[in-house]
């Protein structure tokens, strides 16, 4: 089975589902912190309330056992990854806030 779960209650930057996703791998997560913006529920990862290990086991039986959807969202999340988290795509969104401050505006979040 290919699929990462990343089952946390804070995080920050989430470096491994970024990095699960750029690989082609389903994940399994919690909607906390910075992760809700990296992966969408249902479409690029599922995702569990925090602290309920039920949901998790549900959510991680649910990929073993139906490997379509686990290539449906390993598929998602790698196109997701490839847009989002290229190097080029990251290099863009650094390239536009360091234009911004020499312009004293203020960039979106991406």
């Amino acid at each position: 089975m290919s699929s990462r779960s990343l089952p946390t209650a804070n995080e920050g930057v989430p470096q491994a589902i970024m990095q699960a996703m750029a690989c082609g791998l389903a994940v399994v997560t919690t909607g906390v912190g910075a992760i809700r913006e990296a992966a969408r529920d249902g479409v690029t990862a599922l995702m569990v309330r925090p602290r309920d290990a039920e949901a998790l086991a549900a959510a991680i039986s649910l990929l073993r056992d139906d490997p379509a959807q686990r290539a449906r969202l390993g598929a998602a999340a790698a196109a997701e990854a490839r847009t989002r988290f290229s190097r080029d795509a990251m290099l863009d969104r650094v390239e536009a806030v360091f234009q911004s401050v020499v312009d004293g505006s203020r960039v979106a979040p991406a």
